[in-house]
C-alpha cells in the first residue's frame, strides 16, 4: 500500500500541472501541498530510523512547512530537517572505539529493499 502511495505521489508531482486546465488552480495548489507533506513525512521516517542522523526540526514543522510554503517549505524541510551525527561526537558520548562504532552502525542500518 505504501509503495502505491509513493508511486501515485510521484506521478502526481510529474503530471499534476495538467490539472490546471480541468479544475480550479487553488485545488491544484492544495493537492500539491498535501503530496509534498506526505513526501516530507516519508523522508522524515526514513531519516529518523537511520542511527547516523538526528532531527533538527520537530515532526509537526517537518510536515507543516510544505503545507504552508509549498515547494519552498518542502526544500526547507529536506535541507534543514536532519543533520549527520559526526563519529567523534558519538565516540565522545559513548566512549567507544572506532571499530565498535562501525559495528553499531552496520547492525542498525536501514534496509531499502
Amino acid at each position: 500500500m505504501e509503495n502505491i502511495l509513493k508511486n501515485f505521489s510521484s506521478l502526481f508531482i510529474i503530471c499534476g500541472a495538467l490539472l490546471f486546465w480541468y479544475i480550479e488552480w487553488y485545488w491544484v495548489v492544495v493537492s500539491y501541498n498535501i503530496v509534498l507533506s506526505y513526501l516530507s513525512f516519508t523522508i522524515y521516517r526514513d531519516y529518523n530510523e537511520n542511527s547516523r542522523y538526528r532531527n533538527k526540526i520537530h515532526l509537526i514543522f517537518y510536515i507543516g512547512l510544505p503545507l504552508v510554503l509549498n515547494f519552498i517549505g518542502f526544500l526547507i524541510s529536506i535541507i534543514k530537517g536532519f543533520e549527520e551525527i559526526p563519529e567523534w561526537e558519538i565516540q565522545a558520548k559513548k566512549n567507544i572505539s572506532k571499530e565498535d562504532l562501525d559495528e553499531l552502525f552496520d547492525n542498525r542500518s536501514v534496509n531499502y529493499g
